[in-house]
């Protein structure tokens, strides 16, 4: 069977620069602390799963298969974005637009062809674009009004609302679990070696590489790999 990577998160301007700062020892059962919010890695295998259901028959009729493991990075890395937007939305005091408002709407809809329990975690992970998105505008136009900014542009409210992002890790902490392999590198959301255990057989190596082999993937027991 061929392979494929999973798409990371295209997040608007400098979201994926921001969603992830730093890794360190999660709590048990924790896989990130966001600022106040805790993402449980019950929660992030909920939202691979749905994740997964999501793409499987796209994934079939091309004959590919994911690592869940490619699954959970993605999941991850969005309800973090999605929660620290949320904070960030009340911290300025302002509100998700009516694009965030109808990509709620869409994925909530398509939700209803999922199991009862992932439809709310399906929808947080896949409208976490719009949120981002709306946030940055949102809470950029509102934080140059306070500083005096007299009817901000477009441009200038996006720029701000970019700053604001990327420094609010630094002032608010975030930490994620190492097993996850996510780490913010130079600006950037990037795979990592950050596994406290070190690989020394071949298929510990090749289970560990961004891009696993096909034999690999598919040598993968069901519940580990997707497709």
């Amino acid at each position: 069977m061929s392979r494929t990577r999973l798409a990371r998160p295209a997040l608007a301007l400098a979201a994926t620069a921001v969603l992830l700062s730093g890794c360190g020892a999660a709590q048990p059962g924790v896989a990130a602390q966001i600022g106040e919010e805790t993402i449980a890695l019950s929660q992030v295998d909920d939202a691979a799963q749905a994740v997964c259901r999501s793409f499987e028959e796209q994934l079939r009729s091309s004959s590919q298969l994911v690592p869940m493991s490619q699954m959970r990075q993605y999941s991850l890395s969005l309800l973090a974005a999605s929660s620290e937007a949320r904070q960030i939305a009340e911290e300025y005091g302002v509100e998700p637009d009516a694009a965030y408002q109808t990509e709620v709407a869409n994925y909530t809809r398509t939700a209803a062809n999922l199991p009862e329990e992932l439809r709310e975690v399906y929808v947080e992970v896949m409208t976490a674009e719009a949120l981002v998105t709306s946030v940055i505008a949102e809470s950029g136009e509102a934080a140059l009004v306070a500083e005096g900014v007299v009817n901000p542009t477009t441009e200038q409210a996006a720029q701000r609302g970019s700053d604001i992002f990327s420094t609010w890790p630094d002032v608010n902490g975030v930490e994620v679990d190492p097993r996850f392999g996510l780490k913010l590198v130079d600006g950037q959301l990037q795979l990592a070696e950050t596994s406290l255990s070190v690989p020394v057989s071949e298929v510990a190596v090749e289970g560990g590489a961004e891009q696993p082999g096909a034999d690999f993937v598919g040598s993968l027991p069901v519940g580990h790999r997707c497709g």
